[in-house]
């Protein structure tokens, strides 16, 4: 599912990797606010050029996957 002009997307936040990336976590709604997918997606930079570009790097998470995800990602971690 690509971004399209009928989503809204809401930076939640931003983990930086280095100087020159950063994970982006990035709430994704329909036109009518309603929550569709959390876009987790690697972005960088170059000394050249500082603004910020998305890679393919990157995992798109249905809202109905969500919970489920969340706790393998939780069992992973034990």
């Amino acid at each position: 599912m690509a971004y399209t002009s009928e989503s809204n997307q809401i930076l939640v936040d931003k983990v930086k990797q280095s100087d020159f990336t950063e994970l982006r976590i990035t709430r994704i709604e329909s036109q009518e606010h309603e929550f569709e997918a959390v876009d987790i997606r690697q972005w960088y930079c170059t000394q050249k050029d500082q603004e910020m570009k998305p890679t393919k790097k990157g995992v798109r998470i249905q809202a109905d996957q969500l919970d489920v995800v969340l706790e393998a990602i939780k069992t992973a971690r034990s």
